[in-house]
């Protein structure tokens, strides 16, 4: 009769795990997806081998009973013998290039260990200034060498300028990361690779090439005939006239609703040309002479046959502008706000109606230039162009242009300044100069005596 403390078992068994529950008995797994038992390399030696493993096999018990032997361990997180590499998909990625301000931010839903990830930026500029201000002892491997440009192809590692924050997930972790740089704002192309070290494996997150860069070739508007309306009468509006009538094709209609204006304007015009005069560096002065097809106050004469609007005027006198062309609106219009301050996107949108579907509605966040009149209808004098100009964009849903909508307007402006697509249109409407203009002002006139002045005022300029 066999002793009772005898355990008639020739192999372990196996229980434990999430559910506390038997795995394996004598060789025979209970589920053999999951568990199974092999020998070591001592044939006494046995080893419980887990498949599928997951997040719900750790932190939890294991027992091996071997006749009399128990034994029990319980399995801890740990980066040495751990690795939880992301499942495809669970991982995103939200990176932008505008205007030089290059931002990634990307988010990890499970992962374990916490990772060490690298972004690198691969970029080239053709510049010879650029290399110049670099102070570098050698050139770049990488490099092609003219008399007048030097290209440079640059690696920049922001590995050391990530944020990240974590938090719990179960019993793993929850990753987002985030990078914010300002480059050079004329960098507009290149090449980012987002790799992550996680435990012993590295893994390419993403990679991503960018082109942002403004497209300056309007060969597809120069032999297109374009009828464009400037709507305004003042300061913009008179140099917008010139500049946009020396262009081939180009076709310029004035409306203006000033009292008065349409008629000074073509009375100016029956003795001569719009001149523009500008001051060159070397002191010289160079003048610019072309002239408007036709100048009105009767919105439906001007609309006649009209492609592009140009609403060139103050914010207020915005809303009188649009009212005046919303009847003559027609499909695949382009209404283009210069500047488009104080929400004139949104305003054009809610005038319209339904025609916003029609048409798209384009906003800049300044005038491109600083001119004032000197002779109204005769004689504008231009202070100088700005380098880059904003613009945001509404396109309709039913809207089809025939027509690059940046490239054509940066044809009718010419080569300077360079348009570039602003990211929100929150930008243009909350643009600095609206809300700095009236302190300004206060600042300049707070203390006026309210005598007459010996000469006409300039406002934001030679002020003391």
């Amino acid at each position: 009769m066999p002793n009772e403390t005898e355990i008639p078992f020739d192999k372990p068994h196996w229980s434990g795990g999430p559910y506390d529950a038997l795995l394996c008995m004598n060789g025979v797994s209970a589920d053999s997806s999951k568990y199974n038992e092999v020998e070591g390399k001592d044939k006494s030696q046995y080893i419980l081998k887990i498949s599928n493993f997951s997040e719900s096999d750790v932190d939890c018990e294991y027992e091996c009973v071997f006749g009399v032997d128990i034994t029990r361990t319980t399995l801890h997180l740990n980066k040495k013998d751990y690795e939880y590499i992301p499942a495809r998909g669970t991982t995103s990625v939200i990176s932008s290039l505008m205007y030089g301000q290059f931002s990634v931010n990307i988010h990890i839903v499970k992962v374990w260990p916490t990772p060490d990830c690298e972004i690198i930026f691969e970029l080239a500029l053709k510049s010879r200034k650029l290399f110049d201000r670099l102070h570098l002892k050698s050139c770049p491997q990488n490099y092609t060498e003219n008399k007048n440009e030097i290209q440079v192809h640059l690696r920049l590692n922001f590995t050391k300028r990530v944020r990240m924050s974590k938090m719990k997930n179960g019993k793993l972790f929850s990753v987002n990361m985030s990078l914010k740089h300002v480059l050079r704002s004329d960098v507009c192309s290149g090449e980012m690779l987002i790799s992550c070290q996680i435990g012993t494996r590295r893994i390419e997150v993403e990679r991503k090439q960018f082109d942002t860069c403004p497209v300056t070739d309007t060969s597809v508007v120069m032999n297109t005939k374009l009828k464009i309306l400037i709507c305004g009468g003042g300061n913009g509006a008179h140099c917008l006239a010139v500049f946009a009538s020396q262009r081939k094709n180009i076709e310029v209609n004035i409306l203006t609703l000033h009292e008065g204006s349409a008629d000074l304007w073509n009375s100016s015009l029956k003795e001569g040309g719009l001149t523009i005069s500008a001051t060159q560096p070397d002191g010289s002065v160079e003048n610019i002479e072309s002239s408007p097809s036709f100048v009105t106050k009767d919105a439906a004469a001007a609309m006649n046959q009209i492609q592009v609007v140009f609403i060139v005027a103050p914010a207020y006198r915005h809303e009188l502008y649009i009212r005046s062309i919303l009847p003559y609106i027609n499909r695949n219009m382009l209404v283009v706000g210069l500047p488009g301050h104080a929400g004139f996107e949104l305003q054009c949108k809610y005038i319209l109606g339904d025609k916003s579907r029609i048409c798209t509605i384009v906003g800049f966040d300044s005038l491109p230039w600083g001119c004032r009149v000197v002779d109204y209808g005769k004689h504008v004098r231009l202070l100088g162009k700005k380098d880059v100009v904003y613009a945001t964009m509404l396109t309709g849903f039913d809207c089809q242009l025939q027509c690059l909508v940046i490239e054509t307007i940066q044809y009718i402006l010419g080569e300077k300044p360079v348009i570039k697509l602003a990211s929100n249109f929150l930008s243009v409407s909350l643009m600095a100069g609206s809300i700095l203009h009236p302190p300004l002002m206060y600042g300049k006139w707070k203390d006026w005596d309210g005598q007459p002045l010996t000469e006409v005022p300039s406002y934001f300029y030679n002020s003391k």
